[in-house]
């Protein structure tokens, strides 16, 4: 059994052991200076620092909500893979942090700011990265923005897309819940059904093995293995080809502490809302794997003035 925990270090972070297919030559120049480690390499989860600068890792993840398993439930949320609740529903909540990279639910919104530029520079993770996925949620439903750093220190909202968060909205999150954690966190590797589409993270294309263990007892919880079998709790990605066509892992609880959430992506919707993650269509993740960049961190608020908190 092959086991990658979430843990995203540096500029980029290690999902699974395989090969890891850079982009064209052309775009993978911009990054030369940007270390990619091996796949198969173990993480330390004590930092998760930009360009140098140490952040704490997160402290839940997927809000607790596992956005699958092996499956469908007929009471789960539309639009992202089922979960099993019941005990999920006892196990402990997210500790709040406001340092960016662990998220909270109650940072103080800073007011007077307007637009999303605006609040990814007053941001604390906007000074430790040049690249924000920006999700500002309302309900279920969210605006979700890709923004890039000029040279001279401003922030270019580079395009914007409607997509969904969890059925429960945006907040803190523990495992069996249905809420997308809110807070900053680092963004990547990448994975999917289909073949590496041209993304400068590392790459895992899935397989009839690939699991995200998401049963908190189980001592591999929070990360992706290939494993014979992967049942409830535990989420078989392969059965989700819809979903999963194109991801990014949302790097929380990177620690990996049981309970406090697992599976927390940024994918493919199916035009609903799901658990915890943040969908979008395809075409836009289509696009947004070629953009993102090792380094590149997801910010999710409910306002624009909470996302300038993170």
């Amino acid at each position: 059994m092959k086991r990658i925990p979430v843990a995203i270090v540096g500029c980029a972070v290690a999902l699974v052991a395989g090969s890891a297919v850079a982009g064209s030559a052309a775009r993978a120049a911009r990054l030369d200076a940007v270390a990619r480690p091996s796949l198969s390499a173990s993480v330390d989860v004590s930092a998760s620092g930009v360009g140098g600068a140490e952040q704490s890792a997160g402290q839940a993840s997927p809000g607790g909500s596992t956005p699958a398993v092996s499956s469908p439930a007929a009471s789960a949320p539309a639009g992202e893979p089922s979960r099993a609740r019941g005990a999920a529903a006892q196990q402990p909540e997210a500790t709040a942090s406001s340092q960016p990279g662990s998220g909270t639910t109650d940072a103080p919104a800073q007011t007077g700011i307007t637009t999303i530029p605006a609040a990814v520079a007053a941001s604390p993770t906007g000074a430790l990265t040049d690249q924000v996925v920006a999700v500002v949620a309302s309900g279920s439903s969210a605006q979700v923005h890709l923004l890039n750093r000029r040279a001279a220190g401003s922030w270019d909202d580079e395009w914007v897309q409607s997509g969904f968060v969890g059925a429960g909205g945006v907040g803190r999150a523990h495992e069996g819940s249905s809420v997308t954690p809110a807070g900053s966190w680092p963004l990547g590797p990448a994975f999917g059904t289909g073949a590496d589409p041209g993304t400068l993270l590392p790459y895992t294309q899935l397989n009839a093995g690939s699991c995200w263990v998401s049963d908190p007892g189980d001592p591999d919880y929070n990360s992706y293995a290939e494993r014979d079998a992967c049942d409830v709790p535990n989420l078989r990605m392969a059965d989700f080809s819809e979903q999963y066509r194109y991801g990014l892992v949302i790097g929380q609880n990177a620690e990996r502490a049981p309970g406090a959430g697992s599976a927390s992506f940024v994918h493919v919707s199916n035009g609903a809302a799901g658990a915890a993650s943040v969908a979008l269509p395809q075409s836009a993740m289509a696009s947004l794997l070629h953009e993102v960049h090792p380094g590149a961190h997801i910010v999710i608020a409910s306002s624009i003035e909470e996302l300038a908190t993170y």
